[in-house]
């Protein structure tokens, strides 16, 4: 297994590089707009915008731009933002720690409710059951999350007045279960959609036939034999949905004013604050590479079959 971790961590590394130079072109090259003047204002004169350009490496060609940029990355310094003057990685490791608090919230709320609507379809396919919570995650799916949010907002915050309409309060539970709902209500949809097909498909499988002849009970016949197996995929959805949710989720938290990662870098995309956008991208770039490594990883956990050479 470490011969395998090492090995995709390798492989990792082309794809940082990757996804660093489509960044860098994207912000200096298409991005319209001139950083200098975003924070100077457009009303500076030439003398003061040209002295800021020189500080901040602006006036330099952009292949020599883009060296600074990779050999900045290889040392783990992402640099600093334009706006702030702070390093890039201190901003992002002093927003992380609400992201993370968010997305394994949401993604706890969409683990218990997608599974469970999941399986008591797969069981009672075609019934009232199966029509109500397939019904609804096409709903939950259809529905867009700033939408939901603002529908919380308005119901729990604005007319009934149960919880706050947004902020962090200091990390008070109240200030997290409307986003926290909002952002986990799509990805229990597709988690309660995934469990019901891989679920329906495995309890066809001969296995399980045998175990239905041995006269076991359905219950262990469903959650000892056949959810194992039906999870494989489930798990690949659960991974790729984390890694979208710790990467920051820009609606989300705009909507409920969530001091997270999306939200930083929607304020750089603003300001044209470059080492803050590439920081942010090379960011959610990590974290999708950790997240899919991890679930291979669980792979060998579920199917004992699955060996890493």
């Amino acid at each position: 297994m470490m011969t395998y971790i090492i090995r995709r961590s390798i492989m990792a590394v082309p794809i940082l590089i990757g996804v660093a130079t489509i960044t860098f072109l994207l912000t200096f090259v298409f991005v319209p707009g001139d950083p200098v003047r975003m924070i100077m204002g457009q009303n500076a004169d030439e003398e003061t915008v040209a002295m800021i350009r020189h500080e901040l490496g602006l006036d330099q060609p952009l292949t020599i731009q883009y060296i600074k940029f990779i050999t900045q990355i290889f040392k783990g310094d992402l640099g600093r933002s334009f706006k702030t003057r702070r390093p890039v990685i201190d901003s992002i490791t002093e927003r992380f720690p609400a992201t993370l608090r968010l997305g394994l919230s949401a993604m706890g709320v969409a683990i218990v409710i997608g599974i469970i609507a999941g399986i008591i379809s797969a069981t009672k396919p075609y019934s009232i059951w199966d029509n109500l919570f397939m019904g609804l995650a096409l709903l939950g799916i259809s529905i867009p999350v700033f939408y939901l949010g603002l529908l919380l907002i308005v119901v729990f915050a604005v007319k009934l007045n149960w919880l706050p309409v947004g902020g962090y309060g200091g990390g008070s539970i109240r200030y997290l279960i409307l986003p926290a709902i909002s952002l986990g209500t799509m990805q229990a949809a597709r988690i309660a959609r995934m469990t019901r097909s891989s679920l329906m498909e495995v309890v066809r499988m001969d296995y399980i036939r045998t175990a239905r002849a041995k006269g076991l009970s359905e219950r262990v016949v469903i959650f000892k034999h056949a959810l194992r197996n039906a999870l494989i995929p489930v798990i690949t959805v659960i991974g790729t949905q984390l890694g979208y949710l710790l990467g920051g989720t820009v609606l989300t938290e705009t909507t409920f004013s969530w001091p997270g990662i999306g939200r930083l870098a929607v304020d750089a995309v603003q300001y044209r604050d470059f080492p803050m956008i590439q920081g942010t991208v090379l960011f959610l770039a990590v974290i999708f590479i950790v997240i899919n490594l991890l679930v291979d990883l669980s792979y060998g956990w579920l199917d004992p079959r699955i060996r890493y050479e």
